[in-house]
């Protein structure tokens, strides 16, 4: 209950912030926050171990998953779709800003890493699961497709 108090108060400090100050305050204000955010976490980067380290990444991970059930669980139809829509616009739009900003050798270093990296998945996997699992992956899959190809049309 108390984080979500938190959340509250931060979320209404941000948004008085947001109607008192003018554009170039705005701007200026979130460089500010990036550069310090950045520099918070190289130091911390430096000063810890990597047993620290992992320890930190792995209840990062906890966390953001017990988020992501609670608020699976608190959502309704719509708002899950909703959700869902907005994700995939927000995903398209990082792609399109990418692909205007990146070169034609980084737009191929990238897509060499990526396809190593999936290849290196599925070698992984294949190796690993079981043919139930296997027949669960392609169902998913499926749906996984359908899903976004419905998405798509909607936008």
């Amino acid at each position: 209950m108390r984080l979500d108090e938190e959340r509250w108060i931060r979320s209404n400090q941000r948004k008085n912030r947001q109607m008192n100050e003018t554009e170039e305050e705005h701007d200026s204000r979130l460089i500010k926050e990036a550069i310090s955010k950045r520099n918070r976490r190289c130091t911390r980067n430096l000063l810890e171990t990597e047993e620290c380290r992992k320890k930190r990444l792995d209840h990062e991970v906890e966390i953001k998953a017990s988020e992501r059930n609670i608020r699976n669980l608190e959502e309704t139809e719509e708002e899950h779709e909703l959700r869902l829509i907005k994700g995939a616009i927000s995903k398209k739009i990082q792609r399109c800003t990418r692909n205007l900003l990146e070169s034609e050798e980084d737009r191929k270093t990238r897509l060499d890493h990526e396809s190593q990296i999936k290849a290196s998945e599925r070698n992984i996997r294949n190796i690993e699961e079981t043919e139930e699992e296997h027949e669960l992956r392609l169902i998913e899959g499926a749906i996984s497709k359908r899903t976004r190809r419905c998405v798509r049309n909607l936008l």
